[in-house]
C-alpha cells in the first residue's frame, strides 16, 4: 500500500487496476484534478483500469467536514477523459 498526496507523487511502476473510493471527490480545483489526473496516466499500465467511487449529483455537499464535488457518470467521464475511462 502506498500512502502518498496522489497530486504530488511520482509512480515507480506502472499498475493493471487503480481503485480510487475516497479521493476525486475531494479534489475541488480543477488543478488538483489536473495533477491527479496525470498521476493516474504515469501509473497505468497500457489499457490498465481505474476505478473512481464519486458523489453523485444528489449526494451531500461534504463527506468528514470537507466539501466534495458531486458529479454525475457523464459528467466524471468527461473530466477523466478517454486516455483513464
Amino acid at each position: 500500500m502506498i500512502q502518498a498526496d496522489l497530486t504530488k507523487y511520482n509512480f515507480m511502476e506502472r499498475y493493471d487496476i487503480r481503485h480510487d473510493r475516497a479521493v476525486f471527490h475531494v479534489l475541488i480545483e480543477a488543478e488538483q484534478r489536473d495533477r491527479c489526473k496525470n498521476a493516474l496516466n504515469q501509473a497505468l499500465k497500457l489499457n490498465g483500469q481505474l476505478i473512481i467511487s464519486t458523489f453523485s449529483p444528489d449526494s451531500p455537499t461534504k463527506c468528514s467536514g470537507l466539501f466534495v464535488r458531486r458529479c454525475s457518470p457523464e459528467a466524471l467521464k468527461n473530466e477523466v477523459g478517454d486516455n483513464l475511462c
